[in-house]
């Protein structure tokens, strides 16, 4: 009896923690834009693919991490098509004892506004898929109060209903507006400028996620994003772009926000990047500092395809900070800018691509 009650003690913890809980987040949003915003999905002409792994709190016995991957192409072959794409997250939390799988399809439709604007919507329909693994739990009977866990258990795991869940999420939503002046009108490649603002929302039917029969809904979570890009020439450095940044996260009773700037040298190949996270306008609740380091390699310049790999880090600035000792996370992109699986081509919006820097690459900003 005392397995048993430790047993549905022990999902009615879980079941409360999902229900309190929010979906993951990544530092580095600039590189996974895609995770907060399916109308992103093929805004620029080309083929993106994106990957990024966060290991939260490494110093916290339990495993937390996060892996991304996004596939995404820019379709021009009929006004109004914007993109399609593939997004898949894994996500493990407490020493594998709890792992969630989605799989999420977007598309977005585009609206050109003229040609240096333009708006694009999409969504995301998904799917989710939870477990638990029963073999990684250890009851009070294994234990010896000397030498530890070294009895063998005769716990018998639950069935497949209640190790294994999945759930649909349709209602995943998400709009931005985007102004880009790369035009020869702006005289040279030296001038820069662009500006988006996105909004989107996610888990607005509120799926159950609960492994009984109780209720353990994934609450919508809204996300508001912005940034602005300029160009700068630097005498020492060369050509440097220049990007303000801001992320706000919402769910439920939960909000945070990411704040920062990013600073790319052209000609070098190399992005810096600082944020600070923070749930209100008091610094002194700021949670962690995040601080990013960037290399574009060239792969390929007929096809101008580029490798974008970077590595941030959350240095943790709460009273965490002992606990956890930050977070690291690594991001890789592949861009292949002039490759297509349709015969079509760039439209009056994308002409940014047309601006190379001393390799002939394009220069625009990611």
């Amino acid at each position: 009896m005392g397995k048993f009650k430790l047993i549905v003690l022990f999902l009615f913890c879980l079941s409360a923690s999902r229900t309190l809980g929010q979906d993951p987040h990544f530092s580095n949003f600039n590189n996974n834009k895609l995770y907060y915003n399916p109308a992103y999905t093929g805004i620029d002409y080309g083929i993106s693919i994106n990957a990024a792994y966060r290991r939260q709190w490494p110093k916290i016995p339990s495993k937390f991490q996060t892996t991304f991957f996004a596939f995404d192409e820019g379709v021009r072959v009929a006004r109004g098509l914007g993109g399609f794409g593939l997004v898949v997250v894994s996500n493990t939390e407490g020493e594998g004892i709890l792992q969630n799988y989605t799989i999420g399809v977007p598309v977005s439709a585009r609206i050109p506004i003229a040609a240096k604007s333009l708006i694009q919507v999409g969504v995301m329909p998904s799917i989710g898929f939870n477990s638990i693994n029963w073999d990684r739990f250890v009851f009070s009977g294994q234990l010896n109060p000397y030498y530890g866990n070294i009895y063998p258990t005769g716990f018998v795991p639950p069935d497949a209903g209640v190790s294994r869940n999945s759930y649909v999420d349709i209602f995943n939503i998400g709009s931005v507006f985007r102004y880009e002046n790369t035009s020869p009108q702006a005289n040279s490649s030296k001038f820069y400028r662009k500006f988006e603002v996105g909004l989107s929302a996610f888990h607005l039917s509120q799926p159950n996620q609960s492994f009984t029969n109780s209720s353990a809904p994934l609450f919508a979570k809204y996300v508001f994003s912005t940034n602005y890009t300029f160009s700068a020439s630097l005498k020492s450095a060369g050509l440097m772009f220049i990007e303000p940044s801001l992320l706000c996260e919402s769910q439920w009773k939960m909000f945070s926000y990411l704040v920062g700037v990013r600073t790319s040298l052209v000609d070098s190949k190399i992005d810096f990047g600082i944020w600070l996270r923070n749930k209100d306008t008091n610094l002194k609740n700021t949670d962690a500092i995040v601080v990013l380091f960037a290399y574009r390699f060239l792969v390929n310049k007929e096809s101008n395809t580029i490798l974008f790999t970077s590595l941030s880090y959350d240095i943790t600035t709460s009273r965490l900070v002992d606990a956890s000792r930050g977070s690291p996370e690594i991001s890789l992109s592949l861009v292949l800018n002039n490759k297509s699986f349709f015969k079509d081509r760039p439209d009056e919006c994308d002409e940014g691509r047309k601006w190379n820097n001393k390799s002939g690459t394009s220069i625009r900003m990611k």
